[in-house]
């Protein structure tokens, strides 16, 4: 059984590196989103050096989608 998980896992990390599904792409978008929030957050908290941060994950938002985000 666990061989059977682990060639699932496997299979879904494979989809997601490919970029071809829309499920992989949405969840790429969701994480560089994620990323791009986390940067926000810790800015707000004083940390100045997490612009550099912000600015690199506004710079890989692909998507039609996730680029408009905070715009």
């Amino acid at each position: 059984m666990p061989e059977v998980l682990a060639s699932a896992v496997r299979d879904l990390v494979a989809e997601y590196e490919a970029k071809e599904s829309q499920e992989a792409i949405c969840a790429r978008a969701a994480d560089k989103l994620e990323c791009l929030l986390q940067g926000i957050e810790y800015k707000a908290q004083g940390y100045e050096n997490a612009q550099r941060w912000i600015d690199n994950s506004r710079g890989r938002l692909v998507t039609e989608t996730a680029g408009t985000a905070g715009r």
